[in-house]
């Protein structure tokens, strides 16, 4: 049984830790092949060396504008495991 503070709290978010999963070096490193891959190009859905500019600036002070890059990420797999 959960105590009524519990039980009756209201919700609230959980935020992922994104902006320092982001930076990791197994994400750089797969961050860095999706911006260099031919799929990333063949999406022409983004400006290819504006976002490897904007990955840089992330990784140089990460901001919260890591919904941006998973953004980039969920198109590219989108495309690779479902159209390509």
């Amino acid at each position: 049984m959960l105590s009524d503070d519990v039980r009756l709290a209201s919700k609230r978010s959980i935020q992922a830790p994104q902006n320092k999963w982001l930076s990791s070096p197994s994400f750089r490193n797969y961050i860095n092949d999706i911006l260099h891959s031919k799929i990333f190009k063949e999406l022409d859905l983004f400006n290819v060396k504006e976002c490897k500019k904007y990955y840089s600036n992330h990784l140089k002070s990460p901001s919260n504008n890591s919904v941006v890059i998973w953004q980039w990420i969920n198109c590219y797999e989108m495309y690779r495991i479902f159209l390509k």
